[in-house]
């Protein structure tokens, strides 16, 4: 696996380098092209998110996003070596199906949107039986209204990609067996919440043009009734302890997100997310 690299070479570069090089990766600094699409991999970075974010979009070769913090270099770079070790050794995306064994697991196939409210409601009181701070199981509410208001109200599009029904207030039923799969559990570390939506219309270069605005701005407005500003994924972005976005054209949009559960709000706040991205093409694996 290539590990593409933004960082300082003194500080940060030498466990990371010997780690690599003892397993087989190579490293190489990240420019603002990589030629070869072929070489794809990871970006280990200490770069701020709009830079990172512009790497990702502009280069499809990079997959991950290993944001570095420089008060917690140590910890980071143990933590980005113990999650590319997690990857698939044959292409690099996270094996999703070991995300919960063993752990608690709950799931659901929802058909009409006005069903969300309650699931909602209810992973807000599994989250307050966890050690987390006061605020946390109302941003974990607020992560899965969001991702799941997009399944209901964004990904349904007509033939010229419009959001078919995007009043957010009206109702939405799907006619089986179509669905909106909802997931959330407790990893050990993290409360984890996942969604997958049945149509697949959403992709790489949307989210990520999504995120770069929002990230671009001083202050963000978040607007009741229709969607589609991307402000609610960069709060999703920003919460995330670890998020992953797997698109399949036409088939489905797979989000999961991993909250670090601390009753410390600082240390929640000072996180930057583990972030992949992966767009399966039908000529994929």
């Amino acid at each position: 696996m290539v590990i593409f690299t933004k960082l300082d070479w003194i500080q940060s570069q030498p466990r990371l380098l010997s780690w690599a090089q003892s397993a087989g990766h190579e490293l190489i600094e990240a420019g603002t092209a990589i030629a070869d699409p072929s070489r794809v991999g990871v970006l280990v970075t200490r770069e701020a998110d709009m830079n990172n974010l512009g790497l990702l979009r502009h280069n499809q070769s990079i997959l991950a996003l290993l944001p570095i913090r420089d008060e917690e270099i140590e910890g980071d770079i143990e933590r980005t070596i113990k999650y590319i070790e997690r990857l698939s050794p044959e292409k690099p995306s996270v094996v999703l199906n070991n995300h919960n064994e063993g752990f608690e697991h709950f799931q659901f196939q929802i058909a009409k949107s006005e069903d969300r409210w309650k699931l909602i409601e209810q992973l807000g009181d599994y989250v307050r039986t966890k050690p987390v701070f006061e605020t946390f199981p109302d941003m974990a509410k607020t992560i899965a209204s969001e991702l799941l208001t997009n399944a209901f109200y964004n990904a349904p599009q007509d033939s010229s990609g419009r959001a078919i029904q995007p009043n957010r207030a009206d109702q939405v039923a799907f006619t089986p067996p179509r669905f909106v799969d909802f997931s959330y559990g407790d990893d050990g570390t993290h409360v984890w919440i996942r969604v997958g939506d049945p149509f697949g219309t959403f992709s790489r270069d949307k989210l990520l043009d999504h995120l770069m605005a929002c990230a671009s701005r001083d202050q963000l407005v978040v607007r009741e009734g229709v969607g589609g500003a991307g402000i609610g994924l960069f709060m999703v972005f920003r919460w995330a302890s670890e998020l992953l976005f797997v698109f399949e054209p036409g088939r489905e949009t797979f989000v999961m997100v991993k909250l670090l559960k601390t009753k410390r709000m600082r240390t929640f706040d000072s996180q930057r997310a583990i972030f992949e991205v992966i767009e399966r093409r039908k000529t994929d694996a």
